[in-house]
């Protein structure tokens, strides 16, 4: 949890509540890792609503990112729309001694998540998946910046800059984020390759209804290389196909990961195509989110369940030997 997090109380929700004209006892948290996020009842509709900081996301890059999503939606590409307030603004602001609290209310996705180890969880979602991240692709190439409107966000960055008193953990996963962070900084940016993405559609930024992928939480999307949404994928599928039990050996997430493209590329392919060059960068890719994931989840998961302290122990052995986390068929190439 960030710290501004704890700095929301019920007095702010109170306020946020009356912004959306809604009556305290209608409004519940939901979830939210680097936002807070809650369930309301607007008119027995159900909706949702995010609560961000200013430290987090400014204003205008969240206006970008409304502009982008609602683009989406306007080309028929299953997304969660942004909801205005009964002012007509698609955002709100709480200002207060630490900063300012941005509010977006959302449409909910019908349905409901869907994890490895369920019926549905099967090639039919996959290639859904591809499907709807070929959509957005496609709709990427064609989309513009609204006039005097902001970009969104192109670089990553890692949660921290480790010192030279920093565990020598931290120090490794840092110089490989770096690496592979230079090594991508070298590959072309090309209209048909690299645009506005998601940047984190994995399974818990979707639900499924009727296996139709409706998609939400585009906190992080930003400029990219459409590649790397096809890393996320295959990474989560493969590693995280259930939340509880991440996978901790290479042969496991090698044949998941092999499985997941045949049904995603198939999906994607339907929609537009990626040429071999760039699905050669796509270990790299993965890579890149393995360090990425191992630095966030260094602190709570150094400290957590054995399972999770194992998972931890295992990816920052590999990322030192230059092992990767798993191998995709050459056929993909």
């Amino acid at each position: 949890m960030n710290s501004w997090q704890k700095q929301f109380t019920l007095e702010h929700l109170a306020a946020a509540a009356a912004c959306y004209g809604i009556a305290e006892h209608d409004i519940s948290k939901f979830g939210g890792f680097e936002n807070l996020v809650y369930a309301m009842k607007d008119n027995g509709r159900d909706t949702i609503l995010r609560v961000t900081h200013d430290s987090h996301r400014t204003e205008r890059q969240l206006q970008a990112e409304l502009n982008f999503v609602a683009y989406l939606a306007e080309h028929n590409v299953n997304v969660c729309k942004p909801l205005p307030s009964p002012g007509g603004r698609l955002l709100e602001r709480i200002p207060y001694e630490g900063g300012t609290f941005l509010l977006t209310a959302f449409e909910k996705a019908p349905g409901g998540h869907i994890h490895g180890g369920q019926s549905e969880w099967n090639d039919s979602l996959f290639q859904e998946w591809g499907r709807i991240t070929g959509l957005m692709h496609e709709c990427a190439v064609n989309y513009s910046v609204p006039a005097g409107e902001p970009d969104r966000i192109t670089e990553d960055e890692l949660p921290y800059q480790p010192t030279d008193a920093s565990p020598a953990e931290e120090q490794l996963l840092y110089q490989a984020f770096k690496k592979r962070e230079e090594q991508i900084l070298r590959l072309p940016r090309e209209k048909n390759s690299y645009g506005l993405c998601h940047r984190d559609l994995h399974h818990g930024n979707f639900y499924v209804h009727n296996g139709v992928i409706f998609a939400f939480d585009f906190d992080d999307c930003g400029y990219d290389y459409f590649i790397q949404d096809v890393a996320m994928a295959v990474y989560y599928a493969s590693t995280f196909s259930q939340w509880s039990k991440p996978a901790a050996s290479r042969e496991e997430t090698t044949e998941r990961a092999n499985r997941f493209l045949v049904g995603f590329m198939e999906g994607y392919n339907q929609i537009r195509h990626i040429d071999s060059y760039w699905m050669k960068q796509l270990p790299l890719f993965i890579e890149k989110r393995r360090i990425d994931l191992c630095a966030i989840l260094w602190e709570e998961w150094g400290s957590g369940t054995q399972e999770q302290r194992h998972w931890l122990r295992w990816n920052i052995e590999g990322i030192a030997d230059e092992q990767p986390c798993m191998d995709l068929e050459p056929g993909w190439f």
